[in-house]
């Protein structure tokens, strides 16, 4: 498939059109005056470290189980898809 250098162009202005967009959008959302109680968390995955931020209570047990599952799940599948291949591997050479 021959890539094409003007995909690049185009892909690269729709990204930027997206971070406008995203920050008129918060833009927007700071400026209106509807009182609005907020309660939630954020999750950040930096490298291989988890970085849970809370902020209610009834979430946070969710806010805490998410990170270990999204670094022990794609884990568990390479460990699985390995031994697979390696079994796999062992009966083509018998």
């Amino acid at each position: 498939m021959k890539q094409n250098p003007l995909n690049v162009f185009v892909l690269l202005a729709v990204g930027i059109a997206l971070i406008f967009l995203a920050v008129f959008l918060i833009i927007v959302g700071m400026l209106s005056t509807l009182p609005v109680d907020v309660k939630g968390g954020a999750f950040f995955l930096i490298g291989p470290f988890p970085l849970v931020l809370t902020f209610d209570n009834p979430a946070s047990w969710l806010i805490v189980v998410l990170p270990v599952l999204l670094i022990l799940v794609p884990l568990l599948l390479i460990m699985i898809w390995l031994r697979h291949g390696s079994m796999e591997q062992a009966k083509t050479e018998e």
